[in-house]
């Protein structure tokens, strides 16, 4: 089974370090060479302060962890501005350093990454966090870190998108599950929800940008069948 590494720049860079030589590539070469600087020196360039600050932030085990965490829950550098305030430049040599997403060729490679990277180099708390990111999306990650009295920018025309498409999925994965199971009960309502706000698109704000894929899922065909649709009562189920 091909192993992945989305981190293999890092590790060269560390390597370097670590023997003191120059790495081959030029262009990690760069960041080797800032890696050496003083982070104290105040006249440092703004690209070089920024590459020191994502290798400060590679470098602190929890930092990494956190950023990690974003990256495999799909969050963009602009929802890790908004929940971590780290400028985006920052984030995105962080992102290039230690999650290159072109390492992995498909989703399964992905998943079993994610799984194994959660057991065995996350602690507990950000295991969980992990969990729950990537059955909320990053956005729960950018209202979990946010304090009390921050104001967030919301694009209430994404959020309306990304609602809706929360809604038809959810609402799909509850078939073909046992008709009284609370998973059945969940999907009818997470329907209901994503049928609701289509009716009100566009009074949400995105009229008739509506998520092709959203629609897609609730015109599929439903597959879960009521005892009504079987012609059946509940005495006939309890004999």
């Amino acid at each position: 089974m091909r192993e992945c590494f989305p981190d293999r720049r890092w590790r060269s860079i560390a390597e370097a370090l670590e023997k003191g030589a120059p790495p081959a590539a030029e262009s990690l070469r760069r960041i080797y060479e800032i890696c050496l600087l003083d982070p104290d020196d105040k006249d440092l360039e703004y690209e070089e302060r920024a590459i020191l600050d994502a290798i400060d932030l590679i470098r602190v085990g929890e930092d990494r962890e956190v950023l990690m965490v974003f990256f495999l829950a799909g969050a963009t550098d602009d929802d890790i501005f908004q929940g971590l305030s780290i400028p985006r430049d920052v984030s995105l040599l962080v992102r290039q350093l230690i999650f290159e997403e072109r390492e992995f060729r498909n989703k399964l490679e992905l998943r079993r990454y994610i799984r194994t990277y959660g057991d065995k180099q996350l602690s507990d708390e950000n295991a969980k966090l992990l969990q729950t990111a990537l059955t909320l999306g990053p956005s729960y990650l950018v209202s979990f870190f946010r304090h009390g009295h921050e104001e967030v920018s919301v694009d209430t025309k994404r959020y309306g998108k990304m609602l809706l498409e929360q809604a038809a999925q959810k609402g799909l994965t509850g078939k073909f599950n046992p008709i009284t199971s609370m998973a059945s009960r969940l999907a009818k309502d997470w329907s209901k929800d994503a049928a609701n706000m289509i009716i009100n698109a566009e009074k949400m704000g995105f009229g008739d940008e509506i998520s092709d894929r959203a629609q897609a899922l609730l015109d599929e065909e439903d597959s879960t069948i009521t005892p009504e649709d079987l012609g059946i009562t509940v005495d006939d189920i309890q004999h």
